[in-house]
């Protein structure tokens, strides 16, 4: 098996959005994974990151509208 040689990047934008989606009533964080094409396990991570302030999201770039997700 080889190695990846390139790793993608997400910014922390990203990253706070991909856990608030999460975070949403009647939402499986494994479903959130799946959409954003990202492993389960690195969103439990950034969830943790999150709450512990190392993911900040920019504010007045994005705002998550809930009945659109």
């Amino acid at each position: 098996m080889d190695r990846k040689m390139k790793y993608d990047y997400y910014d922390g934008s990203f990253k706070a959005t991909a856990v608030e989606l999460s975070a949403l009533p009647n939402v499986q964080a494994k479903d959130v994974a799946k959409v954003l094409d990202i492993h389960p396990i690195m969103l439990y991570r950034w969830k943790k990151e999150f709450h512990e302030g190392i993911i900040m999201k920019k504010l007045g770039k994005s705002v998550l509208d809930t009945k659109l997700a």
